[in-house]
């Protein structure tokens, strides 16, 4: 039930939980690092520009007599989500529905839940469609992010495409590789 807590700023809790918190900024120490970063940027400055352009703003943001900076959770949190979920879904979405549109397929982006499309596609357009999902979801996306933000994406992005009559129905297929990596199923 931890997991996330340090990756978001979180120290405080049983000995055994601060124990990991501890271990999980050591072995995570460059991300912890930019992380403390953003959060002293932001008591200076009260605002923190991503490495995309987008800006937030903690104008109230302090240091409390304890030493503590408030806003410290939404500070680490907030590029880390926002990048995922704010630029490299978004960046998917729009070349799966133009690649859609190029391929001829009848499919249909009908919903988005953070990290989850669901589209409407007739049982003989799957394969393509899964193909296409999986061009948009990796290759295209990798390429982008590194054209437009000058990023070079390293970590593994995956895709899962399911197909049944409802949402969350039916067997998945999964697919992941890091950035000129090879696909992995």
């Amino acid at each position: 039930p931890d997991t996330f807590k340090p990756l978001y700023g979180g120290q405080k809790g049983t000995k055994r939980q601060m124990e990991y918190y501890a271990a999980f900024r050591e072995k995570y120490r460059v991300t912890h690092d930019m992380q403390m970063g953003w959060v002293h940027k932001v008591l200076k400055e009260g605002q923190l520009r991503t490495a995309s352009g987008l800006i937030f703003y903690w104008p109230d943001t302090q240091m409390t007599s304890s030493e503590y900076i408030t806003n410290t959770p939404n500070i680490f949190d907030y590029p880390v989500q926002s990048f995922a979920t704010a630029e490299i879904i978004p960046v998917s979405l729009v070349y799966t529905y133009w690649r859609i549109k190029e391929e001829g397929l009848n499919a249909q982006l009908v919903n988005t839940i953070h990290d989850s499309a669901v589209a409407l596609v007739k049982e003989e357009e799957l394969d393509k469609y899964h193909k296409v999902v999986v061009q948009c979801f990796l290759d295209d996306t990798y390429q982008y992010i590194d054209k437009v933000y000058g990023i070079d994406l390293f970590v593994p992005l995956g895709v899962e495409c399911k197909a049944g009559r409802y949402w969350g129905e039916g067997e998945g297929v999964q697919v992941s590789y890091p950035r000129g990596g090879k696909a992995s199923e």
